[in-house]
């Protein structure tokens, strides 16, 4: 019933990395999960290319890294963005750019010489007031719709993100029918994840179970085999049963499995998460042997929350994101704080 990893060797998969380009950023998200929004202690920094491509050589020369996800803050302000593309696509790896729009178009252009794989851009509501309350950006939809029609016309992949809110969740229905008429064939849709900027948000924006699985019924109904809805937040099985929305496309990280998504920013520092804010290693100062050994990835490996002990399906959700309730102060021994906040620890829905 449940899965246990204290007898077997967990190693860290970097074939998969986010790598975290630029802290700045043009908007101010009311969801924002990066750890550095927590507190106004660490300000912003723009990361030069001097650093950024160093840690991607050296992550290039010790993993297989297959994909590169290029993320920040905004990555389009991180300095000669095209150059760290073309050298990730030089050496075979597919790259994603997750951006909100930010920069001038001429960056994009640039951009074109050797595309990304996909550009990745939120789009949380076809109601421009709500989609910029969300960004906290009066002109944010203006700007990723510029972007968006921009790159489809240069026939780029295009995928867009939508956080479930509070504030967007009644206009999901018509947000995805405009994302269609876009011409935009996949989306990402995420609950919102308390981190960050989030943290002091959680009231104005967290949706219940109720609300939650009402959103999921609507997305398992629009998705076609040219219209694609993944999800990629881990949700306690409790309160979000995968097996309700056969058609939509569920990720979500393993951490236990050592397969993150890994984070690493320009100066080598390795997260095991894009969520969480412990920094376990550097790459340029530590074997991966040394980095595995950190305690925080062997409590990943072992950690059963005790109101998880006993339910059949922790194998398949491993108590949620439990790298938010780290943000909160929690420990991966505790499961992820929408069960604490809402189950009660005791299934909510069937």
């Amino acid at each position: 019933m449940l899965l246990n990893n204290k007898e077997k060797k967990t190693v860290l998969d970097l074939s998969r990395v986010i790598f975290e380009v630029s802290n700045l950023c043009t908007n101010h998200c009311l969801y924002c999960y990066n750890y550095w929004k927590a507190t106004n202690e660490e300000k912003p920094f723009a990361m030069n290319y001097s650093k950024a491509i160093k840690t991607l050589k050296r992550l290039l020369k010790l993993f297989p890294v297959k994909k590169i996800t290029f993320t920040g803050g905004e990555p389009t302000l991180a300095d000669r963005l095209p150059e760290l593309v073309f050298f990730a696509k030089r050496h075979g790896i597919w790259v994603n750019l997750i951006t909100a729009g930010g920069g001038e178009l001429s960056q994009y252009e640039n951009l074109l010489y050797v595309p990304p794989d996909q550009f990745q851009l939120p789009f949380h509501s076809y109601d421009p007031s709500i989609h910029n309350i969300m960004m906290g950006n009066k002109n944010s939809h203006k700007i990723v719709k510029e972007k968006i029609n921009f790159l489809l016309s240069k026939n780029q992949k295009v995928a867009v993100v939508i956080i479930l809110t509070k504030l967007n969740i009644n206009t999901l229905e018509d947000t995805l029918k405009e994302i269609k008429e876009m011409g935009i064939r996949n989306v990402l849709v995420n609950r919102f994840d308390p981190g960050g900027t989030g943290l002091k948000n959680i009231d104005k924006l967290e949706l219940c179970p109720i609300q939650l699985n009402e959103a999921y019924s609507l997305l398992n109904e629009f998705v076609s085999l040219d219209f694609l809805i993944h999800s990629g937040i881990n949700t306690p099985h409790c309160l979000l049963n995968r097996k309700k929305y056969p058609k939509i496309l569920f990720g979500g990280c393993k951490i236990w499995e050592g397969k993150g998504p890994t984070t690493v920013d320009v100066d080598g520092n390795l997260r095991l998460c894009n969520q969480s804010q412990h920094i376990i290693g550097n790459i340029h100062k530590q074997s991966l042997s040394d980095i595995e050994s950190h305690p925080i990835f062997q409590d990943w490996q072992t950690s059963i929350p005790e109101e998880c002990k006993e339910c059949d399906f922790f194998g398949e959700c491993r108590a949620g994101c439990r790298a938010a309730g780290e943000q909160m102060g929690l420990s991966v021994y505790k499961p992820d704080p929408y069960m604490i906040r809402f189950g009660k620890n005791k299934p909510v829905v069937k």
